[in-house]
C-alpha cells in the first residue's frame, strides 16, 4: 500500500502510519521488496512448509499402510465410523479409510502448493509497452519515487546501514556460540586422550 508500484511512489505516503493504520507491526525496509519480491516470496515460502508437511505425512501413511496389508498388520484402525470400510466384494475385508483419505489429501495439498509457485512464476508486469520503457529510465525512477525504502541515495545509504548493523550483530552471535563450542571440543579431545593413554 506504501510502495504502490514497483519501487515506491511519487504520492507523498507514510508507510509507516500505513502499516499501523492495517495493524503491521513494521513496513519491509526495501520498497520494490515489498512490493514485488515479497508478495511472491512469501506464498512460495509457505507452499514449501506445506509441501514439507504433506510429503512427511504421505510417508507415514505410506508405511503404515504397507503393514496394514500384512496378513497379520501390527497397526489396526479401529472399525466402524470413518476409520474403515467393508469390500464390496469381499465383505471380511476391511479398508483403511481414513488412511487412504489422509494420503489422497496430503497428495492434493502437494499439488495445490505447486500450483502457488507457478501462478507466481507466471506473474506479468501487465503495463503497456510505453509505461514499461518509463519505468527502465533509472533517473525517473530514482526522481519520482522518493518514500520510505525507495531508490534515493539517502535511503539505499541508510538501508545499506542497517543491514551493515543486522551483518554485525550475526557476526557477535555466530563468535559467542563459537566459543563454548570450541571449548567444549577441546575439552572432548583432553578427556579422550586421558582415556586413551589409561
Amino acid at each position: 500500500m506504501g510502495t504502490t508500484v514497483l519501487n515506491g511512489t511519487s504520492w507523498p505516503l507514510n508507510r509507516e502510519r500505513m502499516a499501523r493504520y492495517q495493524g503491521f507491526a513494521r513496513t519491509v525496509d526495501n520498497a520494490y521488496d515489498a512490493s514485488q519480491i515479497s508478495s511472491m516470496d512469501q506464498p512460495v515460502e509457505v507452499s514449501g512448509f506445506v509441501t514439507s508437511i504433506a510429503l512427511h505425512t504421505g510417508n507415514v501413511v505410506e508405511d503404515m499402510l504397507t503393514q496394514y496389508a500384512q496378513a497379520r498388520p501390527w497397526i489396526l484402525l479401529a472399525e466402524g465410523g470413518n476409520n474403515t470400510y467393508v469390500s464390496s466384494a469381499m465383505p471380511q475385508k476391511r479398508y483403511p479409510g481414513r488412511l487412504n483419505r489422509t494420503g489422497r489429501d496430503a497428495s492434493t495439498t502437494i499439488a495445490l502448493a505447486t500450483g502457488v509457485v507457478l501462478r507466481t512464476h507466471n506473474i506479468t508486469p501487465g503495463m503497456s509497452e510505453a509505461e514499461f520503457r518509463s519505468t527502465l529510465d533509472p533517473v525517473a525512477i530514482i526522481n519520482n519515487r522518493a518514500s520510505a525504502g525507495g531508490p534515493q541515495p539517502s535511503e539505499v545509504a541508510r538501508m545499506i546501514k542497517a543491514s551493515q548493523q543486522i551483518l554485525a550483530q550475526q557476526a557477535d552471535w555466530i563468535k559467542a556460540r563459537r566459543a563454548p563450542i570450541s571449548s567444549a571440543l577441546s575439552q572432548l579431545d583432553s578427556d579422550s586422550e586421558k582415556l586413551l593413554k589409561n
